[in-house]
Formats: structure tokens, sequence, C-alpha cells
């Protein structure tokens, strides 16, 4: 699954809320400092001066992603992988699916 782009735009989301302007991290910016590094809410109180604690960042972003994957569906699939799936699965294989965030956003 894809979720860096719910993860971005929900950052992005919360910084905008804490900076109280638009603030915008690009993609390129959110994949070298940011994705998969786990660390990001400190980084951006660091990084910004923001006016919280990455505590208090972490869960308005996280609050931010919620909204955005609570529908099924809302988490895109990346490209290829329906292929992949009904390819596997016509041969009878078994399926799993990894991904670095937590299993209730997954299900």
């Amino acid at each position: 699954v894809e979720t860096e782009t719910a993860y971005m735009n929900a950052f992005n989301k919360a910084l905008s809320e804490v900076e109280g302007d638009e603030f915008i991290v690009s993609p390129t910016d959110w994949g070298r400092d940011y994705a998969g590094q786990g660390n990001g809410s400190a980084v951006a109180v660091a990084r910004y001066d923001l006016k919280c604690c990455a505590a208090e960042f972490d869960a308005l972003w996280m609050q931010y992603f919620a909204q955005a994957t609570r529908e099924p569906g809302s988490i895109p699939l990346l490209k290829g992988f329906d292929t992949i799936y009904q390819h596997a699965r016509t041969r009878m294989m078994q399926i799993a699916v990894a991904s670095s965030s937590a299993g209730h956003v997954l299900r």
C-alpha cells in the first residue's frame, strides 16, 4: 500500500495548523527528511521552531492521518499490485503484505 502521500499530506496539514499559515513540505523534502525515519515530529518541532512539543505535533499529525484514511479504500495500492496479486492467487499462492504503518491503519 502507498501510505506516504497520506502521511505527508497529514503532516503538512498539521504543520500549517501549528504554524498558522499554509506550509507545504514537498514530496522531495518528505522523501529525504521524513519518510521512514520515525522521528518526523521531533524533526518538525526543531526545524520549524514549532510552539508545541513533539508529542503534541505527533498527535495532531496522526489525527489528520486517521481522518484521511478512515474510509475503506482510501489508502491506494502501489501500481501493479492488483496484477501481481491476481497472478499469484490464480496459482494458489499465499500473499503477505508488509508495511511500516501500524496494523490498525491498514485494516
